[in-house]
């Protein structure tokens, strides 16, 4: 008898992993607990490039994440728009994969893309090219989500507020950079 794909030891495992893009790492991710927490030790795949969190309208914001081609025709990547819904929140928008498209019930859009922003920033195992957070009204929810946040590695944070009918205002964060060369919300 063959052993199960749970039952392969980790070094084996990791090596499959390594093969796998970030939109199947996270499709492994949600089909068991032991796989969830395996990925979650490990970080395998394919590193990000670049993640943006931006707000689209007052009940709308996006979520783009590239990352690198290795001898593939085009960068696998992922640009969602969460939107309220008189349900809950409505997912949807391009990825490499194909376009996504499905309603979650009981669960507001803010927190939805929130979550998966911060799936993504603990995902990866190298370090970013550069993290974009735009918006004018979710910035609190935003840190309060992200005062559990353990230290982000990236070599460019920016975030960008718009104020009002004017035009756009661009803050610039400086990170606290702790002892493992890794940026943290100041």
């Amino acid at each position: 008898m063959y052993p199960s794909f749970l039952e392969i030891p980790d070094v084996p495992m990791e090596k499959i992993m390594n093969h796998l893009d970030y939109l199947a790492i996270q499709s492994v991710r949600k089909t068991c607990w032991d796989l969830r927490n395996f990925i979650d030790d490990k970080k395998p795949g394919i590193g990000m490039i670049r993640i943006s969190f931006f707000q689209t309208s007052d009940i709308a914001v996006g979520l783009a994440i590239s990352a690198p081609t290795f001898g593939h025709s085009e960068d696998p990547y992922i640009n969602l728009t969460y939107k309220k819904h008189e349900n809950g929140c409505g997912i949807s928008g391009p990825t490499s994969d194909g376009s996504k498209d499905k309603i979650v019930e009981n669960l507001n859009f803010l927190d939805a893309a929130l979550h998966d922003f911060k799936v993504a920033l603990n995902s990866q195992k190298s370090i970013f090219e550069s993290i974009t957070v735009q918006g004018n009204t979710f910035f609190e929810k935003f840190e309060e989500s992200m005062k559990s946040q353990k230290p982000i590695a990236t070599e460019s944070m920016i975030f960008r507020v718009k104020f009002g009918r004017r035009p756009s205002s661009h803050a610039a964060c400086r990170p606290k950079i702790s002892q493992n060369n890794r940026h943290q919300f100041a």
